[in-house]
């Protein structure tokens, strides 16, 4: 997600899905030297984020990472053709 830093800059925070939302602002937070008072408001718009973007996912047991359903419903429709 992009975060605006104003002046024209932004920064990118890489979330995954099992992100804990407050460790991500805090984390960002320290790195960018803002003030701790910046961490609430940022891990509610980071969770705002996580659930618009991963609540149509699922997890790869593998990868963790989100697997749209399209994807599953392909695979799962190749299976079926080839079974029968």
């Amino acid at each position: 997600m992009q975060i605006d830093l104003g002046s024209g800059k932004s920064e990118q925070i890489v979330v995954r899905p099992n992100d804990d939302p407050l460790a991500v602002a805090t984390s960002f937070c320290g790195e960018q030297g803002f003030s701790l008072d910046l961490v609430t408001p940022l891990a509610e718009e980071i969770t705002r984020n996580m659930d618009k973007f991963f609540k149509n996912s699922i997890l790869s047991p593998v990868s963790n990472t989100p697997i749209h359903e399209k994807t599953i419903l392909e695979t799962t429709e190749s299976v079926e053709s080839d079974e029968n």
